[in-house]
């Protein structure tokens, strides 16, 4: 159920509304018309309201309704911020390729708007992560990831991730342990 909440996705839930939805068939009703009468038992709270506050019959189809959704839901300012944080992508520390790669297929999935086209999706990827994890996928590509095409570059990204999921490619610094040694002038009886 969609609530209307800062955190929660309105694309995902229209995914989710249609994929069970389309298990149902009656005979002599549209799909459209399924959906129309279904969806407000998929509402809670603010969302719940926002449909029943609107003038009777101000969504005629389910194009209609959907788009005032995401409209409402999914407003250009919060397309703005996660387009942001896509273009703006890093990895975090402690994190290994798998984590970061889900992180960044999941900003790209809550924003299916972006816009942003797939070889750009790689570059933006690609000069979040940190220099040791770029140089391990790097020679996992047989050089560089660049000379990949956009789609072979995603398809080895999304075979790497899972064996990559918790190994950190980031080297503990070693230090040198320099220090005084003190040379005792009698021996030991």
């Amino acid at each position: 159920m969609f609530g209307g909440g800062p955190t929660e996705d309105p694309h995902a839930h229209l995914r989710n509304f249609e994929e069970i939805i389309s298990t149902f068939r009656y005979n002599r009703v549209s799909p459209d018309a399924v959906r129309m009468m279904a969806f407000s038992f998929s509402l809670r709270d603010k969302a719940k309201w926002w449909l029943q506050s609107g003038d009777e019959g101000t969504f005629t189809t389910w194009e209609d309704l959907a788009l005032g959704f995401i409209t409402k839901f999914f407003p250009p300012s919060k397309n703005a911020k996660l387009r942001n944080e896509i273009t703006s992508f890093k990895q975090d520390d402690g994190k290994g390729l798998g984590e970061t790669w889900e992180r960044y297929r999941d900003l790209l999935r809550r924003c299916p708007h972006h816009g942003i086209s797939l070889w750009m999706q790689v570059q933006i990827f690609c000069n979040g992560l940190h220099l040791e994890t770029k140089t391990m996928v790097d020679a996992a590509a047989g050089g560089s990831l660049s000379y990949k095409t956009p789609k072979e570059a995603q398809r080895m990204l999304n075979m790497m991730a899972p064996n990559y999921y918790q190994i950190v490619a980031v080297q503990p610094i070693q230090q040198d342990r320099r220090g005084v040694l003190n040379f005792d002038q009698t021996e030991p009886s």
